[in-house]
């Protein structure tokens, strides 16, 4: 409730004046935290958290989504309902439907064409017609019998993510754009359209069990949600208590490891680490604690037998464990001889999060060094034109430009 709310995050109070929000979403390195406000009504009352959850699966998933399809998806997945039976597709924001009915939609080859430093894209708010049509054009193209029997959607993903430019790939996977801006026109103008249901696996009584957490538990949790916020002298005392409490407890021995990490106590982290690994030998991350271990105390430098006995033992129970994959990587390509296994693991960790850039980088500059130099000119050039982080494309560009300059023969 607010009260509880209130002792997780002291900036809510409750307070008659102020709303609390029903709850944040607080990403974190290794672990992701949802905190929710159960006194709370209406039909989505976790709106603005799907919407953050679903745009660090869109950041990971792709290089670097259009913005007005990324909105839009973060938007469409936020508003779902979920049931036995899949989920449900609530309709079109009223407020959408409101600033669209009162102004003119904009040259839908305007909005696929505005990108990132566009003065559409940054006018401070988020209920322009820009962004108001970017969504509603989202909910048409999920509901439309035509686009989904043609999954012009799933088409047009494919073309930007391979490279094309954002307009000519709205051109080729939803044809005539002239004629897609009255069928949406028409769509915006159905406001008694009624929700739509997409079809999914349904939940299962196993899988939405439910069980009390012990106090152990409870202050373990506690102190890793801590430990993801910054809030680092609580979750220190919530993580020791968790271990007085339960000197059995594995997760609580792996969040202090994480957070003596931080602090740079690396002896201290590798201690709870072993001792985590020791409870739970199947923790992939505490495995992982143990691997960041050995690359600090080399100082990332030379070959941390260590941190690849880890790093492997560690993908080996989680092989969707992208960072790890990256750190093997990065080890593997110190030596010649382990060069193809430097090149299997950066492809592996680039796969699973293609939204990172660090992967990607990695991936070129290792397609370099095994003298592919057209496969990792490829990656570079894809990086550089898709990244909306201006540094990563930069880096990329330096590559580049490495690439280009002429071999000189040894004399």
């Amino acid at each position: 409730d607010g009260n509880s709310f209130h002792t997780l995050f002291p900036e809510f109070p409750v307070d008659k004046r102020r709303m609390q929000p029903a709850g944040l979403f607080v990403p974190g390195t290794e672990t992701n935290y949802i905190a929710l406000r159960t006194n709370v009504s209406g039909q989505v009352p976790y709106q603005d958290i799907y919407q953050e959850y679903a745009r660090l699966i869109l950041k990971l998933s792709y290089h670097s989504l259009p913005p007005w399809l990324e909105e839009g998806y973060a938007n469409v997945f936020g508003s779902m309902t979920l049931n036995d039976k899949g989920a449900g597709l609530g309709r079109p924001d009223p407020e959408d439907m409101s600033v669209l009915y009162e102004s003119p939609l904009l040259p839908l080859d305007l909005v696929f064409h505005v990108d990132r430093n566009s003065a559409y894209y940054n006018s401070g708010g988020k209920t322009t017609v820009y962004f108001a049509e970017s969504r509603a054009l989202v909910h048409y193209l999920l509901t439309d019998p035509q686009m989904l029997e043609m999954k012009s959607i799933d088409r047009y993903i494919a073309l930007v993510e391979s490279g094309a430019d954002a307009l000519q790939a709205a051109r080729q996977a939803f044809g005539d754009l002239n004629q897609m801006q009255t069928k949406l026109e028409s769509y915006i103008k159905q406001i008694t359209s009624t929700p739509s249901e997409i079809q999914g696996a349904g939940g299962s009584e196993a899988a939405s069990s439910l069980r009390t957490l012990s106090p152990a538990e409870t202050a373990a949790l506690m102190g890793g949600f801590a430990l993801s916020r910054g809030k680092f002298d609580s979750a220190q005392t919530k993580l020791e208590d968790a271990i007085k409490l339960d000197r059995s407890l594995a997760s609580a021995e792996e969040s202090l490891g994480y957070l003596l990490l931080h602090q740079n106590q690396v002896e201290e982290a590798e201690k709870h680490f072993t001792r985590a690994v020791e409870l739970d030998p199947k923790s992939a991350l505490a495995h992982y604690g143990r691997g960041t271990v050995s690359m600090v105390r080399g100082g990332f430098v030379g070959v941390p037998v260590g941190a690849v006995v880890a790093f492997e033992k560690t993908v080996s129970l989680n092989a969707d464990f992208a960072p790890a994959w990256y750190n093997l990587a990065s080890i593997y390509a110190l030596r010649p001889e382990t060069l193809q296994k430097a090149l299997d693991a950066a492809r592996h960790a680039a796969s699973l999060v293609p939204g990172d850039s660090s992967y990607q980088y990695q991936l070129a500059v290792i397609l370099a060094s095994l003298g592919r130099t057209e496969e990792a000119r490829k990656v570079a050039e894809q990086l550089r034109n898709s990244s909306s982080d201006p540094r990563a494309a930069d880096k990329a560009g330096d590559l580049l430009a490495q690439f280009s300059q002429p071999r000189t023969s040894a004399p």
